[in-house]
């Protein structure tokens, strides 16, 4: 039997539709993160730039696990999910800055990041 549970922690913007992580406990305890992105706790993009928001959506990542007791370096597999157009480059920097200093570890295994999505187009 599992137990599941929802995590939606201070700090973020809630969203009926879905929530921040789940934990499941079993035999273990896992931590299912949902997407974070550059987002504040009013829900507003926190900046233009990559590296900002890769930023702020690592505190994110860092606000839900702290919720459930966990640290960043607990995780141990990223994906970069990033526009089409961006530089990759700021988005890893942001990473091991913050991984560098917050961190007592290298990540285990290494970030992917699938191909960059293409923005979505306006229909006029």
């Amino acid at each position: 039997m599992f137990e599941i549970a929802s995590i939606n922690p201070t700090g973020l913007p809630r969203n009926p539709a879905f929530s921040e992580a789940v934990s499941v406990i079993g035999a273990d305890r896992t931590i299912y993160i949902g997407g974070q992105n550059g987002i504040g706790a009013d829900g507003a993009v926190v900046a233009d730039e990559l590296a900002a928001q890769t930023t702020r959506a690592l505190e994110n990542a860092r606000l839900v696990v702290a919720e459930s007791g966990a640290r960043l370096e607990d995780i141990v597999f990223w994906t970069f999910q990033i526009v089409a157009g961006q530089l990759l480059a700021a988005a890893f920097a942001a990473f091991q800055s913050v991984w560098g200093t917050r961190l007592a570890r290298p990540p285990s295994p290494s970030p992917s990041c699938p191909r960059p999505r293409t923005r979505p187009s306006s229909s006029t």
